[in-house]
């Protein structure tokens, strides 16, 4: 279980092999107070301190379920990262998982750490179609039609 105590955060790294939509995020944060929950972009191994998308949870329970609408992301690594904001009291409970994660002991200055608890969550994404797949399916569709009128 990692714990958080003033100002402290944490980060869990992914990456995604192409776009995807960002679907679902189960989160195992729970507290008391508001923490800011989404995505920072990699710089180096740590969170580069940029929100790309984000949200804010209100007292969180174990199972906290974030569902965003249009959360997209192209291939690379990215930080599930949750931010302690001032007055949240709680942990992100632990994956039994050896996972890179990061974690700040000041407001954002990131520290990699390595661990067999690293913490636990589930994000659920499905792929973006690329515009040349939307111009083949065009073409299929014409090539179909085409087809049918000469039968007719």
């Amino acid at each position: 279980m990692k714990a958080y105590h003033h100002q402290q955060s944490l980060a869990l790294r992914f990456s995604l092999s192409q776009t995807s939509s960002i679907d679902s995020i189960l989160s195992s944060l729970q507290g008391d107070g508001n923490a800011t929950f989404g995505i920072m972009s990699n710089a180096v191994d740590r969170p580069s301190n940029t929100w790309l998308y984000s949200a804010t949870l209100h007292n969180p329970t174990q199972h906290s379920l974030l569902t965003p609408s249009n959360w997209i992301l192209g291939a690379g690594t990215y930080w599930l990262t949750a931010y302690a904001n001032d007055g949240f009291s709680g942990n992100w409970q632990g994956g039994a998982t050896n996972s890179p994660y990061s974690f700040t002991q000041n407001p954002m200055v990131w520290y990699a750490s390595q661990g067999i608890d690293a913490p636990a969550t589930r994000i659920t994404v499905s792929a973006v179609p690329e515009p040349a797949t939307y111009g083949m399916l065009l073409a299929g569709m014409l090539l179909v039609a085409g087809a049918a009128r000469r039968r007719n």
